[in-house]
């Protein structure tokens, strides 16, 4: 798996992005991280004309990464929020994956992200994760 996180400037709608290689084919995910209470459909939209914009280039992309197999692309939208209906309409319609609120928060617990287990019963959520779990090999 190679990642990467948009850097200094304008992200072009997207915030992150990696690939997955597969037996089969070469997942790329193009993603968007909010931190707000609500997340509206002008997200979706702007990351959905990204995807579109990725997929005219798919089939250079997969020949560039040395791979015969087919380049699927998946858009994420991942928040600490909620996602307005607008927002969930529009992603349905676009094949966009939305992750948010407490969602979010069953993942980072089931990944160990920035908890520490007390008991059985109880977690103590760390102020600051550690940033091993950042840590992922780089596409550059």
């Amino acid at each position: 798996m190679q990642t990467d996180s948009g850097g200094i400037g304008p992200d072009m709608g997207v915030d992150f992005w990696g690939y997955m290689f597969l037996p089969h084919c070469v997942i790329k995910a193009l993603g968007q991280a909010k931190h707000t209470r609500s997340v509206g459909r002008p997200t979706i939209d702007q990351l959905a004309g990204r995807v579109q914009a990725e997929s005219k280039r798919s089939s250079r992309e997969a020949e560039e990464l040395g791979t015969t197999n087919p380049l699927i692309l998946l858009g994420l939208v991942v928040t600490t929020g909620e996602f307005t209906s607008g927002a969930k309409e529009a992603a349905e319609q676009m094949d966009i994956k939305l992750v948010g609120g407490v969602a979010l928060a069953r993942e980072l617990v089931d990944l160990g992200v920035g908890i520490k287990t007390l008991t059985e019963d109880f977690v103590e959520i760390e102020a600051t994760p550690p940033l091993e779990w950042l840590a992922a090999p780089s596409a550059h």
